[in-house]
């Protein structure tokens, strides 16, 4: 199974619409899950290395400060198997011209000897033959075993231990430890981590594995979102913490700008603020009263005006009229009347 497809197995698992996690969290998911496994269930493989011991005019450059070491090419190296040169060839005296690890490959120049900073120089050594550097195996997880020298039959393994990614060869059977040849090959059998799925690629591990390795990168997302959740309560309670500070600050504000305006109303002695507020209310009841008993009594008024009244008091009004504009002395008052001219 690749890894969309793996992507696509953890969401289902995980009822996750392809919003809870990313793609980058998944695949970081998958690699835990699958270094968990390469601790219980290691991929097998095997190193084979033809042994080649003596080295012969390899290039160094000392470094720009006396007594800082510079990496050779290979480690470790031989006790005393080296010759060293400098830039006109003249061979140097260890630590009087240089100071050598052996452990480690690596070489100085001392400051007054007979190389100087920064100069190109030579040396020739012999690689250990009791010894192999595995540094180069970066997804080694233990040691198997060790077939030395390889290809005889019947087979021969020899003893061995790893520190350091250095592999010390023991005894291959007897009781004394023997150097290697040069030209032999060695097989060291050992057990390595897992390649994970990638886009167009499975895992190293077996296929009837995919669904543990989707179990064990289920159990690590849901992980990640259990301490997602656990710093944004973190981060909520952060904020909560400022809002009640805030709402408390702006209630003891309002608490003492309120007790000011008691204060004012209750002591104001020159306009008696309290007593006029007291007095704005009752009157303004009292009105209040007022003008509904005004209302109910022109209401009891109109109710005992009759209908037939007001239409009787329209002809009595305009004969009324008659009179009034003929005693004025404005002729033709009748007609003008009967017209309607105002």
């Amino acid at each position: 199974m690749n890894i969309g497809a793996m992507q696509t197995a953890l969401r289902l698992d995980l009822k996750d619409p392809s919003a809870l996690w990313s793609n980058a969290e998944l695949d970081r998911c998958v690699t835990r899950a699958v270094a968990d496994l390469s601790r219980f269930l290691p991929l097998e493989k095997v190193y084979e290395q033809t042994l080649v011991f003596a080295v012969s005019a390899e290039a160094w450059t000392s470094d720009a400060s006396a007594g800082t070491y510079v990496a050779l090419a290979n480690k470790p190296i031989k006790w005393g198997s080296e010759e060293v040169k400098n830039a006109a060839g003249t061979v140097q005296v260890r630590d009087t011209g240089y100071t050598i690890d052996y452990s480690n490959g690596e070489i100085t120049h001392i400051s007054g000897g007979g190389i100087g900073n920064s100069e190109a120089c030579t040396i020739d050594y012999t690689i250990s033959q009791v010894e192999v550097d595995l540094s180069s195996l970066t997804d080694f997880v233990r040691l198997d075993r060790v077939e030395y020298p390889y290809g005889d039959v019947p087979q021969k393994f020899i003893s061995a231990e790893i520190f350091n990614m250095v592999m010390l060869v023991g005894s291959g059977g007897s009781d004394s430890q023997e150097q290697m040849t040069a030209n032999r090959h060695i097989a060291v059998r050992y057990f390595a981590e897992h390649t994970i799925p990638a886009a167009a690629a499975d895992g190293s591990y077996p296929l009837f594995l995919d669904n543990t390795v989707i179990l064990a990168a289920g159990a690590y997302a849901l992980f990640i979102m259990a301490l997602e959740r656990e710093h944004q309560a973190v981060t909520d309670l952060t904020s909560m913490s400022g809002e009640l500070t805030s709402a408390s600050s702006d209630h003891a504000a309002a608490s003492s700008a309120l007790a000011k305006i008691s204060t004012y109303l209750e002591n104001n002695t020159s306009n008696d603020s309290k007593a006029l507020l007291e007095q704005i209310t009752s009157q303004a009841a009292s009105l209040r009263t007022a003008i509904n008993t005004a209302v109910d009594a022109a209401n009891t008024f109109a109710d005992a005006v009759a209908a037939t009244d007001l239409i009787g008091a329209a002809g009595v009004w305009a004969e009324e009229v008659k009179h009034i504009l003929t005693e004025a002395g404005i002729p033709n008052a009748e007609d003008v009347f009967e017209l309607g001219d105002d």
